[in-house]
C-alpha cells in the first residue's frame, strides 16, 4: 500500500515540475487536476504498462529495444485524453545569446512535445524512486 502511494505522489510532483519547467504540458485546475492525472498515469504505469510490454515483445525484437521508448508516451498520451484539464501542446523555446553565441529558438510539434514532457516525467519518476529505494 505505501509503495502505491508512493507512486502516486511521485507522478503528481513529475507531472508538476514538468509542467514548471516545459512549455509543453499544460494543466488547468490547479492540484486537483494534478492529483487526478497523477493518479491516474499512476494508475496506468501500475496496471496497463506491463501488459503493454508484453505486447511489444515482437516490436522490441525487431527495433532492439527502440519500441520501449513508446510505452509512456503512449500511457500520458491516454491520460491526457481522458482528464480535460491536462493537455499537451506544441511550444518553442527562446532564442538564447551567451558570449557572442546564440542558439536559435527551436520549435516542437506534438509529437515531439509528447515525447519531451514524457522524458521529463519518466526522469522525473526515477530519480524520485532511486532517491527513496531502501534496498
Amino acid at each position: 500500500m505505501k509503495y502505491i502511494v508512493r507512486v502516486i505522489l511521485f507522478h503528481i510532483l513529475a507531472l508538476w515540475l514538468t509542467s514548471q519547467l516545459v512549455g509543453g504540458l499544460l494543466v488547468r485546475g490547479g492540484w486537483w487536476t494534478f492529483a487526478a492525472s497523477g493518479s491516474l498515469l499512476a494508475l496506468f504505469v501500475l496496471l496497463i504498462k506491463p501488459l503493454l510490454s508484453i505486447l511489444f515483445i515482437p516490436l522490441n525484437l525487431l527495433t532492439l529495444g527502440l519500441a520501449g521508448l513508446l510505452i509512456h508516451p503512449i500511457l500520458l498520451y491516454l491520460t491526457s485524453v481522458i482528464v480535460y484539464d491536462l493537455s499537451i501542446r506544441p511550444f518553442a523555446t527562446p532564442v538564447i545569446h551567451a558570449a557572442g553565441f546564440a542558439i536559435p529558438s527551436l520549435s516542437f510539434n506534438y509529437f515531439l512535445s509528447l515525447f519531451i514532457v514524457s522524458f521529463l516525467t519518466k526522469i522525473t519518476i526515477d530519480f524520485l524512486h532511486n532517491l527513496t529505494d531502501h534496498g
